[in-house]
């Protein structure tokens, strides 16, 4: 399999579309709170997160489906292949009524984990319309892992811009016209994600006629191994960012508003960077049990890309840091504290760039040993370096962060293959 630039690029500009667009559900939400006040931009933030926490919690179910299905398709194995989706997504479907039946009870520890009792009323409102899309949310992660790892990135790209301009204008239209809030906000986002999956499912069943090449004893592509290490990763970097944001909630209403709004430009940047990391899964995924040599050639090419694409971005920021804060938020006080911390996205941005990219590496290599391994260091370097820090300030806590994604970076690329 020759790999050259336009190929990492064909493949990582439609992975960055999609990427860019994912925390455009959060971010719309965001902005639209922050409208109202800033205990709403607070909640949603803190709610989101929640999300975030719950969710991609098993994540392990798209990262899992990418590399199984990658090796499947690399070999010609339609039998395979087909039960690598669909063991998966019955998983997803089991996974997502437990939460939905423990619901109130993940709710209150959640509040306690990132310290958000005092936004707890109006969480409440937000948590208790979106977590009835669980199933959906779930079954997502299963059909884009899916398709990602056999190449189709435009089609997942179709099903979260779909996802997202249905979540737009429903969350809009509820806020602006109707007078809605939390509740109505996380109502639209479980509609949309709900509609895209019905259009992901009707594709996978009856446009590639999945269902037709499962083979019940096809082998057991569900790797308990291999899930339970990409699960303790994810766990741990849930563990994370609930610290950076009940650190944040510490310093205050409008340090967490700030936080908040510098961590959601955070995440368009790593968002896009991951374009890279999703082409490199998809490629690394088909080659790696061909041809090692051509796995550490698509992983040097890919890395010198995506530094490149990496000083692009903070060109951007740097052009565009009077137009972006504005964006969300009004408030004096809020933009002042943001603007203090907005530097922090530089660095950020360059360690990020590495870790992201070897994520792709080893999800692709189905290495859920080094995944975990990395997120787990770069925990115990962001919880030192924080607790020897004399001033725990809003500096303090992206400082830790920076410090939790040089842990991470470290560990794989002295695995890197």
């Amino acid at each position: 399999m020759g790999v050259d630039a336009k190929k990492i690029i064909a493949l990582a500009l439609p992975s960055m579309l999609l990427a860019v667009s994912t925390p455009l559900l959060g971010s719309v939400d965001t902005a639209l709170m922050g409208g109202i006040s800033s205990k709403h931009l607070g909640a949603v933030g803190l709610g989101s997160q929640l999300f975030d926490i719950i969710f991609w919690s098993f994540g392990f179910l798209r990262m899992a489906t990418t590399g199984l299905a990658g090796k499947a398709f690399g070999e010609n194995d339609e039998p395979g292949l087909a039960t690598v989706f669909f063991k998966n997504f019955t998983l997803a479907l089991i996974i997502s009524t437990i939460i939905i039946f423990l619901q109130n009870q993940i709710f209150s520890a959640g509040v306690t984990v990132l310290n958000g009792d005092a936004y707890a009323t109006l969480m409440d409102s937000y948590f208790s319309a979106r977590i009835w899309a669980a199933p959906a949310s779930l079954g997502l992660y299963v059909v884009g892992g899916y398709y990602i790892g056999i190449g189709k990135v435009r089609l997942v790209l179709f099903l979260t811009i779909l996802a997202n301009l249905i979540n737009i204008a429903l969350s809009w239209w509820l806020v602006t016209k109707q007078g809605g809030g939390l509740a109505e906000v996380g109502f639209a986002t479980a509609v949309a994600q709900y509609l895209a999956l019905a259009i992901g499912l009707y594709a996978i069943l009856f446009r590639d006629r999945l269902w037709s090449r499962y083979a019940a004893g096809a082998g057991a592509v569900v790797s308990v191994t291999l899930h339970g290490n990409i699960f303790v990763r994810t766990m741990a970097l849930n563990a994370a960012f609930a610290l950076f944001n009940a650190w944040s909630a510490s310093l205050g209403e409008f340090a967490l508003a700030a936080n908040i709004i510098i961590l959601k430009l955070l995440g368009f940047t790593s968002y896009a960077l991951d374009g890279f990391a999703v082409a490199v899964e998809t490629l690394v995924s088909q080659a790696s049990t061909k041809e090692r040599n051509e796995v550490r050639k698509i992983v040097s090419l890919a890395f010198r890309l995506a530094l490149g694409f990496s000083v692009i971005l903070c060109v951007l920021l740097a052009v565009l840091s009077p137009y972006l804060l504005p964006l969300f938020s009004s408030n004096p006080l809020v933009l002042t504290e943001a603007t203090k911390v907005y530097l922090w996205l530089y660095p950020l941005v360059f360690v990020g760039c590495i870790s992201y990219l070897y994520d792709g590496v080893f999800v692709g290599l189905t290495d859920g040993r080094t995944l975990r391994d990395s997120v787990l260091v770069g925990l115990l370097a962001m919880i030192v370096t924080f607790s020897f820090l004399q001033e725990h300030t809003s500096h303090a806590v992206w400082i830790s962060l920076l410090a939790f994604l040089l842990g991470r970076a470290t560990i794989e690329y002295a695995r890197r293959p």
